[in-house]
């Protein structure tokens, strides 16, 4: 069996992602592609399947976020982003 598609709006390569497992999904959001992305994505391995993560009230698009996750929601914090007023040097 082929592993599932990325959907093709959200399948460009990114870096300094961050990644979390909820105990039944992975998911991974922002990371830059030479910019900030404010995207991510859900991967589901039970299902083979990704989805889009939901971008309402999203952060600003950064990398190198710090993830928690509560068992109900992602808190995201930190990280690089330009509407940070110490860029380059918000971590």
């Amino acid at each position: 069996m082929p592993p599932a598609q990325v959907p093709t709006s959200l399948s460009y390569a990114r870096a300094d992602h961050t990644a979390v497992w909820t105990a039944s999904e992975m998911i991974f959001w922002g990371g830059s592609d030479g910019s900030w992305l404010d995207t991510g994505l859900r991967y589901n391995p039970r299902t083979d399947t990704w989805t889009a993560v939901s971008t309402l009230d999203e952060p600003d698009g950064r990398s190198k976020a710090a993830f928690v996750w509560t068992g109900t929601e992602l808190i995201i914090w930190g990280g690089q982003a330009l509407s940070c007023p110490f860029y380059p040097y918000c971590c």
